[in-house]
């Protein structure tokens, strides 16, 4: 008869391969309570996230704890982790070239794409597409970015760049454009134009994908 493995015996034969989000959870999770196992509070948490391991990722401690089963240190270590991932992505993308709408977004995705508010980034390239800077400008919509103008070229200059790339989040997923948000890169291209810099691209992330303008001919 064969042994059904625990999930951290799979684990350790697979590295993760093919193993289910509620089996990785419950690694995760560890131990269970009075009545409930490490698994069955995971299949918990999974529900409260209805189905979705990129909402569980998403979620807060203080979220986390309000599935049964899961305390504030166990909250903490499951936060933890997964903001642990985001990092090592950000690692990823330290030093490289954007050349693309995909380089924008991989560039960025980490940061934002999970987010459940909106943020407004400014990226700085050289002559040669290189990356040289970041800049979060705003926090709660992009309307923070036109306010924040003289902080968008301070930068620019001091990094010596020759390119502007915008990006912003759409924490709802969707990928429509709306008004504002043409109004404001067309906007910000103007004063782009004037202080000798090039507007590259304006990138909307969402947790399914991304628009570029200049893909769809906006910019």
């Amino acid at each position: 008869m064969t042994k059904t493995m625990l999930p951290r015996e799979k684990y350790m034969s697979t590295d993760g391969e093919n193993m289910t989000a509620v089996e990785l959870l419950t690694i995760m999770i560890g131990s269970g309570m009075a009545g409930m196992s490490a698994s069955q509070i995971a299949m918990s948490l999974l529900e409260e996230a209805g189905g979705s391991l990129l909402r569980v990722s998403q979620m807060t401690p203080y979220e986390l704890c309000t599935v049964k089963g899961i305390g504030q240190a166990k909250a903490v270590e499951i936060a933890a982790a997964f903001t642990i991932s985001r990092m090592a992505q950000k690692e990823e993308f330290k030093s490289l070239y954007i050349r693309t709408p995909d380089d924008i977004y991989n560039a960025l995705k980490a940061d934002i794409a999970h987010l459940s508010y909106e943020e407004f980034w400014v990226l700085y390239v050289g002559a040669d597409s290189r990356l040289l800077g970041r800049l979060k400008v705003s926090q709660g919509g992009i309307s923070g970015a036109e306010v924040d103008r003289r902080i968008i070229f301070r930068r620019a200059f001091a990094l010596g760049a020759s390119g502007v790339i915008l990006a912003h989040n759409h924490p709802s997923g969707s990928l429509v454009v709306s008004d504002e948000d043409v109004r404001i890169t067309q906007s910000l291209k103007n004063a782009c134009k004037l202080l000798g810099f090039s507007l590259v691209d304006h990138v909307v992330v969402a947790v399914s994908g991304y628009v570029s303008f200049v893909q769809r001919g906006i910019l």
